[in-house]
């Protein structure tokens, strides 16, 4: 191999390195996309239990009471579309707090590799959190998306 050969081959891999390293930069690492993925998971899920809380306690019937049990049910049955069930993380397979603040209000807190902004057209609101531990408070008589999450301590 020639000199002018090894420099341009030596020119070709610097090239490449660049590329890669330019295209992580700006579209993530596959790790910061999975987190990003899981994140986004957690997020459905909340709205999922929340969804659930409320129809189960906000329209009390005979056989329901119109106040917040103090452990979420296990019968619950928050799911995923994929059957999965909605009320673990999907990662570390955690059961998602739940604190029951009153006989309305309560807290549903997971743990988000990564801050959520949320985004313009987000309507759901449990995308906008800081990273770790988080809770959202709700009332299981409000039906709009929660305010931002604050840290869980």
């Amino acid at each position: 191999m020639t000199t002018t050969e090894k420099i341009g081959t030596l020119t070709a891999c610097v090239l490449v390195a660049a590329g890669v390293i330019a295209g992580c930069s700006l579209v993530g690492s596959p790790q910061h996309a999975r987190a990003q993925a899981f994140d986004r998971q957690r997020s459905d899920d909340l709205e999922r239990v929340a969804q659930r809380l409320r129809i189960r306690y906000a329209t009390a019937g005979p056989s329901r009471s119109p106040l917040l049990p103090p452990a979420l049910p296990h019968d619950l049955r928050a799911l995923r579309s994929d059957g999965s069930d909605a009320t673990r993380d999907p990662a570390t397979g955690a059961v998602y707090r739940y604190l029951r603040d009153d006989a309305r209000r309560f807290r549903l807190c997971a743990t988000f590799a990564l801050a959520g902004e949320g985004t313009i057209d987000t309507v759901v609101g449990f995308e906008r959190h800081p990273a770790g531990p988080s809770c959202f408070r709700l009332d299981v008589l409000e039906a709009g998306p929660p305010g931002d999450a604050v840290p869980d301590r």
